[in-house]
């Protein structure tokens, strides 16, 4: 599933974890930054990434010291995992499912809302109309009960 750039509201870079990592404490400036544009092209892409992809996004030496130096990168047959940003998917795709909930809940709250006003209106207008027409106390069931 691709998200769309409105999405990134949600996506949260793990600094404590980035900054005692190795890429962060050993690696080069370039390494580093490099680190975060894959993980966060990694997310936009639902986290379906290849290597070869990858690979034409940051270059190939400091994909494979991402991966067999720092351990930051996981491969997965032909696809990189970056552990960092699974565990921000799961949250996304948590909070997408409970705020969808969450809006269906709401929405059916309002119907039922409005539906009562509307009732209560329609008894008050029905209560006028007898006075016009001055049929207070009388009850319409026993009128049709004849």
């Amino acid at each position: 599933m691709k998200v769309q750039g409105i999405d990134f509201k949600w996506a949260r870079m793990h600094i404590d974890s980035l900054l005692i990592s190795d890429v962060a404490k050993i690696g080069t400036k370039e390494e580093c930054w490099d680190y975060v544009f894959i993980h966060f092209k990694y997310l936009k892409e639902g986290c379906e990434l290849s290597y070869d992809r990858a690979s034409n996004l940051i270059p190939k030496d400091t994909l494979d010291n991402l991966i067999h130096k720092y351990y930051m990168i996981e491969m997965d047959g032909d696809l990189i995992r970056i552990p960092m940003a699974d565990e921000n998917w799961e949250q996304f795709m948590k909070q997408r499912k409970s705020s969808s909930k969450g809006g269906k809940k709401t929405q059916a709250k309002k119907k039922k809302k409005e539906q009562e006003v509307n009732d209560e209106r329609e008894q008050e207008r029905i209560e006028m109309m007898k006075k016009e027409l001055g049929l207070e106390g009388v009850d319409g069931s026993t009128l049709l009960n004849e």
